[in-house]
C-alpha cells in the first residue's frame, strides 16, 4: 500500500509544483516526477492465455502469437536488497499500475525532442501499455479513487485521440470514451470529477442539453464542497497562534 500510494502522492504533488510557474518549484516538480517515476516503473504486464476480461469490447482485445485471446494481469517486481532474487507481488491497491499508466500515455504525447530528453533520464512511453495499465486499475475493487483516475485518464486520452489530427479512427475512439466513462459513472455513482468529464464527452457528442443538465445537477455539490474547504479554512486559521498569543521568556 505504502509503495503505490507513496508514488501517487508524489505524482500529485509534482504536478502542483509545476503548475506554480516558478523555476524553483518547477525543478522540484521535476524531481518529484523522477521521483514517482522510480516508485511506480517496476510494474510489469504478465500476459496469461485465456479468455478477455475486459469490459470495454474491443479495447484491450489483443491475440498472442498462438492466435489466443489473452488477459493481462498486473505485477509489481519487487527490489528487495536483503534477498538474492527479487521477488514478484501482486499490485493489490493498484496505485503502481495507475501511476505507470498515466506516465507512459502521457509522455507519448510529448514532441520528440522533449521524449528523448525524457528517455536520457530513465523515463518511458507506450501509449498501448499504458492504456492496459490504466484499463487493469478499472477493475480495482481495493480503492475508488484508482479506479476514476484510471477511467478519467483512459477517457481524456481517448477523447484526445478522437480529433482528426491526431487520429483517423476518430468515431471509434470517441464511443471508447464514453463507453469508459460512461461505466465509471454506473459503477461509481455520484463522483464530481467522473460526471464533469462525462458530460465533456457529452458536449463533444453534441447533446449540449444533456451536457448542461449534468453541469446544473454538479452546481450544487460542488458548491458544498467550496463551503466545507472555506469552513476548514477558517477554523485552522482560527487555532493558528497570533503573535499577540506568542510568549517570550
Amino acid at each position: 500500500l505504502t509503495h503505490g500510494l507513496h508514488a501517487f502522492m508524489t505524482l500529485f504533488k509534482a504536478v502542483l509544483l509545476v503548475g506554480t510557474g516558478s523555476l524553483k518549484k518547477m525543478v522540484q516538480g521535476g524531481l518529484a516526477l523522477r521521483s514517482a517515476w522510480v516508485q511506480a516503473r517496476n510494474v510489469s504486464l504478465e500476459v496469461v492465455g485465456g479468455p478477455e476480461d475486459s469490459f470495454k469490447e474491443g479495447l484491450s482485445s489483443k491475440k498472442s502469437k498462438n492466435g489466443l485471446d489473452t488477459q493481462v494481469s498486473t505485477t509489481v517486481v519487487g527490489n528487495d536488497n536483503n534477498t538474492a532474487t527479487s521477488e514478484k507481488c501482486r499490485d493489490e491497491t493498484g496505485f503502481c499500475c495507475l501511476v505507470k499508466g498515466i506516465f507512459l500515455v502521457l509522455l507519448e504525447n510529448l514532441p520528440t525532442h522533449l521524449k528523448t530528453l525524457f528517455s536520457g533520464i530513465g523515463f518511458q512511453f507506450n501509449r498501448e501499455l499504458g492504456l492496459q495499465l490504466l484499463e487493469s486499475t478499472m477493475k480495482n475493487q481495493t480503492f475508488v479513487e484508482v479506479r476514476m483516475f484510471g477511467s478519467v485518464i483512459t477517457t481524456l486520452v481517448h477523447l484526445l485521440l478522437s480529433q482528426r489530427e491526431y487520429n483517423q479512427n476518430v468515431k471509434e475512439e470517441m464511443e471508447i470514451a464514453n463507453r469508459v466513462i460512461q461505466q465509471s459513472c454506473k459503477d461509481d455513482p455520484g463522483v464530481i470529477l467522473t460526471e464533469w468529464v462525462k458530460s465533456h464527452v457529452i458536449r463533444r457528442q453534441s447533446r449540449l442539453k444533456e451536457a448542461m443538465a449534468i453541469l446544473d445537477r454538479l452546481t450544487p455539490a460542488v458548491q458544498n464542497e467550496v463551503n466545507l474547504y472555506n469552513d476548514a479554512e477558517k477554523i485552522s486559521m482560527q487555532n493558528e497562534p497570533s503573535e499577540n498569543n506568542i510568549i517570550v521568556e
